[in-house]
């Protein structure tokens, strides 16, 4: 009977102003309304760029990427030197998978404005969730280099690294994260599953408190620090852990067997059943086949 470890890692990616579009609700027939009176303006001023910028970041709030793009090189044309159209040209065609054509655009961004540091950090995702590390890391790397206050890319660096399983670098650019922003919770967090990974456990639990003091609703820092008691053999500790956890989300069918797990470590028996059945009931495969082994229904 094993706990399961979930040490899963918080990734992001930041754009140009990509962060703040993605946190707001977008009022569709008002965007739409917009871009029409855009499209308007255009006729009329055809060799506007701020028009076409304009109307290309309004496709870009409605998911309408084909048109945003079309839009920004719209703007390239008239403007070649608008590093800021390559930069979201960029984003429009990593929303519509084409990794390629994003990368030379941010490319392009950053040889027509070197100090772009926003458009290097964009590169670094791209090539970061196609699995090319090394040039993920050059992007934030540079990014750093340009705005040394940059958490974001420190952050994404770290998580890089993290993925490469560089586990000491990974600490190393999480710890400049959360030095430039002390109220990082994702940074404080996936610091602490580097820690587990490396089993240094005072050091995770450390980072899973941080985590949890900044944001009290973080099931997964909750669940994490219980798997780090129960790897210590403190599993009344481990418990406590876990309540919080499936307290912040009801349906966390891991924390319920680890819970499970955790009580039949300390002979309580009826818990440990109690639990091993939540789980079962919430899907858990490995709590159905404990339970249908030791004779209880779920």
């Amino acid at each position: 009977m094993g706990v399961v470890l979930f040490a899963a890692c918080i990734g992001c990616k930041v754009g140009n102003n990509r962060e703040a579009q993605s946190e707001n609700a977008v009022d569709t027939a008002a965007v739409y309304d917009s871009i029409g009176h855009l499209r308007q303006a255009a006729v009329e001023r055809p060799d506007d760029a701020g028009l076409y910028y304009a109307m290309g970041h309004a496709y870009d709030q409605v998911g309408d990427y084909t048109e945003a793009v079309a839009c920004y090189q719209k703007v390239a044309e008239l403007k070649p030197d608008f590093a800021g159209a390559y930069n979201n040209m960029g984003n429009a065609y990593d929303d519509l998978g084409n990794h390629a054509e994003a990368i030379a655009c941010y490319r392009k961004a950053v040889e027509t404005d070197p100090g772009y540091a926003e458009a290097y950090y964009n590169m670094g995702t791209v090539y970061e969730h196609s699995g090319d590390y090394a040039e993920a890391v050059a992007c934030y790397q540079k990014a750093v280099e340009v705005n040394p206050d940059y958490a974001e890319a420190y952050y994404n660096m770290g998580t890089t690294y993290r993925r490469a399983e560089k586990f000491a670098q990974a600490v190393a650019c999480y710890q400049k994260a959360v030095e430039i922003r002390p109220g990082y919770v994702e940074a404080h967090y996936n610091m602490g599953t580097v820690f587990t990974f490396l089993e240094n456990y005072t050091e995770a639990l450390a980072c899973f408190q941080k985590a949890v003091e900044l944001d009290p609703g973080l099931e997964d820092a909750y669940y994490n620090m219980g798997v780090v008691y129960a790897a210590e053999g403190k599993y009344a500790k481990a418990v406590a852990c876990y309540q919080k956890a499936v307290k912040a989300n009801p349906d966390f069918a891991d924390a319920y067997y680890n819970m499970g797990v955790a009580f039949f470590h300390l002979k309580k028996g009826r818990e440990s059943v109690t639990n091993f059945r939540k789980a079962a009931q919430l899907g858990d495969e490995e709590a159905r086949e404990w339970l249908g082994k030791n004779g209880y229904e779920w």
